[in-house]
């Protein structure tokens, strides 16, 4: 699953340099502040800076820097996800529709945005080993927030995260650390909550440029707060809050009936991940209509936490995975898009989904046979 996601990304990710950039997921690493205060714009500034440096074109410059850290974030996952102390824990995630690999693959235009700083930052917590590493991932989820005022909602998680794998002392340091910077960042950002998108694409203007660049995430930038808050709203129908029932409860099945196994204290452990890291983004469902992705931002969180509890041994997996084995599976089928819900495009993962579903369903079939007690 991992190889299928990480050839897409990078396929998706060569598609958009053929193109000249995308609206949203180049577009958006280029909002600058070069022609005035506007929040994410520093970082956009800091990647105008990196192509006058290097005289590469922005948007080749922005690529480079998601290629780096597409190869960072799936080679940590791939590491994380081989750990045989995590048992059931690992497929349970790799599987899972919202898990960013899934995510990614099925629906690319919710992939290569700034959440990758975040996701790349939880899982080297995650991971543990030596300070430096805590400290590198506080750096990556400085320039992501710098870049992205909704990545200051993974600090809980990341200070969680740190006081899991790292001494009590270190952890508070960087704790600290991280809230201050953070605060920085989050005062610029609300000060400068709207920009001049004209000016802002001007310059930006070269003949490689296409047509429709700045009619995405720029264009947004130069809205007025009202204007975002308003499109939430108007999606509150039947309809979408079903399909983000559907989305959400196809993640959460496999996790809730690995709750259901093991020991009380895991299960109280697992459950308690579970509702608690949902708190912090739940603010994000009424501000900005990408539900996939705030559904994604949790299930990723969940599984760091997982990751971190297993592998510093606070957390015992269960040795066995009592549910049927289409438990597994069968979420899949729900290809969640990374705005709204369902995602009625991904033929193909509903297709891998119901043809694992059958596999599985015929394993356990040949169990019972071979088994019948």
């Amino acid at each position: 699953m991992l190889a299928v996601s990480f050839a897409v990304t990078l396929g998706g990710l060569w598609l958009d340099w053929q193109a000249g950039g995308h609206a949203w997921q180049q577009a958006d690493w280029l909002i600058h502040a070069d022609a005035g205060p506007v929040r994410r714009g520093l970082f956009g500034s800091a990647m105008l800076w990196l192509a006058a440096l290097s005289g590469l074109s922005p948007v080749t410059v922005v690529i480079m820097v998601q290629g780096a850290l597409v190869i960072a974030l799936y080679a940590v996952t791939c590491v994380l996800l081989r750990d045989r102390r995590l048992g059931w824990i690992a497929p349970v995630i790799a599987f899972s529709p919202l898990f960013f690999a899934v995510f990614w693959a099925q629906d690319p235009d919710g992939g290569l945005r700034k959440d990758l700083w975040a996701f790349l930052a939880l899982l080297i917590l995650a991971a543990g080993g030596a300070p430096w590493r805590m400290w590198l991932a506080g750096a990556l989820f400085v320039c992501g927030l710098a870049g992205h005022e909704a990545l200051i909602l993974f600090l809980p998680a990341m200070i969680a995260l740190a006081a899991l794998t790292q001494r009590r002392r270190a952890a508070l340091g960087f704790a600290a650390v991280l809230a201050l910077l953070g605060a920085g960042l989050m005062l610029w950002h609300l000060r400068f909550p709207v920009g001049d998108a004209a000016a802002i694409c001007a310059a930006l203007a070269g003949p490689d440029l296409p047509q429709g660049f700045c009619d995405g995430a720029i264009r947004w930038v130069g809205a007025a707060p009202e204007a975002h808050l308003t499109r939430p709203a108007q999606r509150l129908s039947p309809s979408n809050l079903g399909q983000l029932a559907i989305s959400l409860g196809a993640a959460l099945v496999p996790l809730v009936l690995l709750c259901a196994v093991g020991t009380v204290r895991t299960r109280r452990i697992l459950m308690a991940v579970l509702v608690l890291s949902a708190l912090p983004y739940l603010p994000l469902y009424l501000v900005a209509i990408d539900w996939g992705r705030w559904m994604s931002f949790h299930i990723v969180t969940v599984a760091a936490l997982m990751i971190a509890l297993v592998r510093t041994g606070r957390l015992s997996p269960p040795a066995t995975y009592r549910a049927p084995l289409i438990a597994l599976c069968a979420p899949i089928v729900v290809a969640p898009h990374h705005y709204i819900g369902v995602n009625p495009d991904a033929w193909v993962f509903a297709l891998l989904g119901v043809v694992l579903c059958l596999a599985a369903l015929a394993w356990h079939a040949a169990k019972r046979r071979a088994d019948p007690a």
